[in-house]
């Protein structure tokens, strides 16, 4: 099949060069036609050329990526199972998070159309820094969850992408 394709490419060229010679034309236009030949096998040899490439490609993304692959996806799986089960744990966790945010959310607007954004990020993270302070002293904290109810409900390590790049393109 596929050296059909490159002999109907190859004398299509010819075809095309030859439709361009007049009629009576001379000797110089048939060693033009001559001269075509060396072209068509170089468009057949540049054609397997490009093959091979494509075929090593192949091979590669057979033999490394796709199992890179279907690896990150299993764990992403892994991870999505573990949360549908801590779910009905964690519901009560979600809805107080969504409540929170709904009653935060006019200060929020009111900082962000006010142009005080750095101001409400300034005082974050002094919040944070007496919720490391409170931690240290009494175990608890006051601004978010404490870490074993992040480390269930909120987490799953995951890397960002599959394991294996994909090999460059060969063309």
């Amino acid at each position: 099949m596929l050296f059909y394709m490159i002999a109907v490419v190859s004398i299509t060229y010819i075809y095309y060069e030859c439709t361009h010679i007049k009629e009576g034309a001379g000797i110089g236009d048939f060693l033009a036609i001559i001269m075509m030949i060396p072209k068509v096998f170089m468009i057949i040899f540049s054609a397997f050329t490009s093959l091979g490439k494509l075929f090593t490609w192949a091979t590669s993304m057979v033999t490394c990526y796709i199992p890179g692959l279907l690896f990150w996806l299993f764990k992403h799986l892994i991870c999505l199972v573990s949360k549908i089960t801590s779910f009905p744990d964690c519901f009560f966790y979600y809805a107080l998070e969504i409540f929170g945010k709904i009653l935060y959310l006019p200060i929020g607007l009111i900082f962000f159309f006010t142009g005080m954004s750095k101001t409400e990020r300034r005082i974050w993270r002094q919040i944070e820094k007496i919720d490391v302070m409170v931690h240290n002293v009494a175990g608890i904290h006051i601004c978010h969850y404490s870490d074993a109810i992040v480390q269930n409900c909120y987490t799953c390590p995951l890397e960002i992408g599959p394991l294996v790049h994909p090999p460059d393109w060969p063309f």
